[in-house]
């Protein structure tokens, strides 16, 4: 609520879409800024950045595509905290596939901030970066793919999973991530320590001869159509406190051996659609236990959230191949996620 004097704001430009030089200017007492004489041509493209307090802040794209003279930008930024007592996570998918003797195990997580100051985490001895988010896996997981909220540069393996190093500012933020775990027999344990107190998590399994049971954690089990495909779905009870190893007992797997690099990446697209499902796994229908398959009731806004969720998907391949900018993708991934967020906000509004 108050303005930052004499801070070091940068402004970045872009001619269609490629960085052809910055600008840096410094605020004045009442937070204030200024950049002139800027091309208002309308393949000309800014964005602002500032370092504060060691989290990093990104502004929206601005441009003149209406010729005006002036734009005036609002750049937010929050006071850093080293305290994780307000993280924690309100939802928690762990969705299995079986392929051959591969389990493919894709996990979407919603963090969620709820102080009013940017997380920072814990400096790393000898280190210029602080671990923020830790992710505990289970022993033996392979072809560690990072989908979504997660960048390749900001990733550090650690023991049996691995830790993010970018700051969590206040809010929300989801993360996606895909990787295999080799069974060989008909039986499998998967354990899993829970790194954060979890509101909700729930497991999906194709819907079949596979049975799935835990003796810690008590679930209460239904169906759910995703895509023409049937699944388990086996809901939390209870809010699951940090700490907590999550046993899940698999049996009756099939036999036969799959490719492993082939699933991983034929499975990514589907990932990214499962990671915004968690507005149609109801609480009240899991908790009925019933035989009911869990659908989208909304029809009038799936065909905008199919639209997005494909733009999304299409952004995540273009970066991952090189093709945009690690800026134009943050940007756009932004714009979309936020349009997203919106629609699926409106239908938990209204049911």
């Amino acid at each position: 609520g108050t303005a930052v004097s004499n801070q070091e704001v940068i402004l970045h430009k872009y001619l269609n879409q490629s960085e052809v030089g910055k600008e840096t200017a410094k605020t004045d007492e009442e937070g204030r800024f200024l950049f002139e004489n800027l091309s208002t041509l309308p393949d000309y493209t800014y964005n602002l950045y500032v370092k504060y307090q060691e989290a990093d802040y990104w502004g929206n794209d601005i441009t003149f595509k209406d010729k005006t003279a002036a734009e005036g930008i609002l750049l937010a930024v929050y006071d850093s905290t080293s305290n994780p007592d307000d993280i924690k996570v309100q939802m928690h998918h762990i969705i299995f596939d079986i392929q051959g003797e591969f389990l493919i195990v894709k996990e979407v997580i919603l963090f969620h901030n709820g102080g009013n100051r940017t997380y920072i985490g814990k400096k790393i001895k000898g280190r210029d970066k602080r671990i923020t988010l830790s992710f505990s896996l289970p022993p033996g997981f392979a072809n560690m793919k990072y989908l979504q909220g997660l960048m390749s540069c900001c990733i550090i393996p650690a023991g049996e999973g691995f830790v993010d190093t970018m700051p969590v500012k206040p809010g929300s933020r989801q993360i996606a991530f895909a990787y295999q775990l080799e069974y060989g027999s008909s039986k499998y344990l998967f354990k899993r320590l829970m790194n954060y107190d979890t509101d909700s998590l729930d497991i999906l399994i194709p819907a079949g001869e596979v049975k799935i049971s835990s003796t810690d954690i008590p679930f209460a089990s239904d169906t759910a159509e995703i895509q023409g495909r049937s699944y388990l779905y086996l809901k939390a009870r209870d809010m699951v406190k940090a700490g907590t190893t999550l046993e899940l007992n698999l049996s009756n797997l099939p036999a036969g051996r799959g490719s492993l690099k082939v699933i991983v990446y034929s499975l990514v697209a589907v990932l990214i659609l499962l990671g915004f499902a968690y507005p149609f796994f109801r609480k009240g229908k899991a908790a009925k236990g019933g035989k009911g398959k869990i659908k989208d009731d909304k029809g009038m806004t799936k065909d905008s959230k199919e639209t997005l969720l494909s733009a999304i998907a299409q952004l995540d391949d273009r970066f991952q191949a090189g093709k945009i900018s690690e800026k134009d993708y943050r940007d756009l991934r932004k714009q979309k996620k936020e349009k997203l967020m919106e629609l699926y906000k409106g239908d938990k509004n209204t049911s």
